[in-house]
């Protein structure tokens, strides 16, 4: 076995880690909703309830199943009601990303 490999893992996985950092993930988040519902960026407030912006339970599947094919991870439908604000939707994704326990 080639002894630069567990580097380059430990480094791909350290790029991974951070192109899919908290701040990445809200950010990707907020321009998602954006362009979903029709506000600009800057009208989200990462700590309001997604339901106070008017998503749906169709648009929420939609956002868990972008939220899979961004991150290259399954996530369940309930995704997003079940970490209601884009705060913690965000920091949740991140802890999981990061192969962490999520609080």
């Amino acid at each position: 076995m080639d002894s630069a490999a567990p580097a380059q893992l430990l480094a791909s996985a350290e790029t991974h880690a951070h192109i899919h950092g908290e701040a990445q993930i809200r950010g990707w988040i907020v321009h998602r909703l954006s362009r979903m519902l029709g506000v600009k960026p800057e009208a989200i407030g990462i700590d309001d309830p997604l339901a106070e912006y008017g998503l749906d339970s169709v648009e929420a599947i939609a956002l868990s199943g972008e939220l899979s094919d961004h991150l290259g991870r399954r996530w369940p439908p309930t995704l997003v009601w079940d970490h209601p604000t884009i705060a913690e939707l965000s920091r949740f994704l991140a802890v999981q990303m990061k192969g962490g326990a999520a609080q």
